[in-house]
């Protein structure tokens, strides 16, 4: 940020040699401390079918979060549960939003593990998040201790449910009394996203 006059206790590593030359005393660089987001993506992959227009569309929100979502002052963390738990991360010096998106592009529904797998992840990592964008096939109380999770955490955090039954879910949201799930009935993606 900028060059001061040395004080006794600073690190010599921060001496700025060129400067102290100049001034004929010692010169030490002070840095501004940078902050940035990071936020969770969590993509629900649970389904009991080997393929699911759900989880088509739920990966269409998620990979559409990422490219108009993603800025240089932020961290997106991409957490889902396949054959293995899946935790990757773009911006900021970590990994590509096009890495992250050829990892989207190869998720198929999870049909042999609990949801638990996916909350045990976040649950792992959920003091380094400030938001999330939850997306999600279903809507139960295992999603909803979910959903706890991250309000106890006091992260904000938007919630998209992909379902063929939109009037159920509707139903199903109003009775949990959650203000924060979008509801995004089945090949409406686009519609959804654009009034979100």
């Amino acid at each position: 940020m900028q060059v001061r006059e040395y004080r006794p206790g600073d690190p010599l590593k921060r001496i700025h040699w060129p400067s102290s030359a100049r001034v004929g005393s010692l010169a030490v660089k002070e840095f501004n401390d940078e902050y940035f987001a990071r936020i969770a993506l969590i993509l629900d992959t649970f389904h009991p079918a080997a393929f699911s227009p759900e989880l088509e569309d739920a990966v269409s929100i998620a990979a559409s979060y990422l490219v108009a979502g993603a800025t240089e002052e932020e961290v997106i963390d991409l957490l889902f549960v396949g054959a293995e738990t899946v935790s990757f991360s773009a911006g900021r010096g970590t990994g590509s939003t096009e890495r992250m998106l050829e990892i989207l592009a190869g998720v198929e529904p999870c049909r042999d593990k609990p949801f638990s797998v996916l909350s045990g992840l976040v649950g792992e990592r959920i003091s380094s998040f400030c938001g999330a964008v939850v997306v999600l096939l279903a809507l139960d109380d295992e999603r909803l201790a979910l959903l706890r999770m991250l309000t106890v955490a006091g992260i904000e955090y938007r919630v998209f449910w992909v379902t063929a039954d939109a009037e159920a879910a509707q139903e199903q949201v109003s009775a949990t009394g959650l203000s924060t799930i979008r509801i995004v009935p089945l090949g409406h993606v686009a519609e959804a996203l654009r009034t979100s």
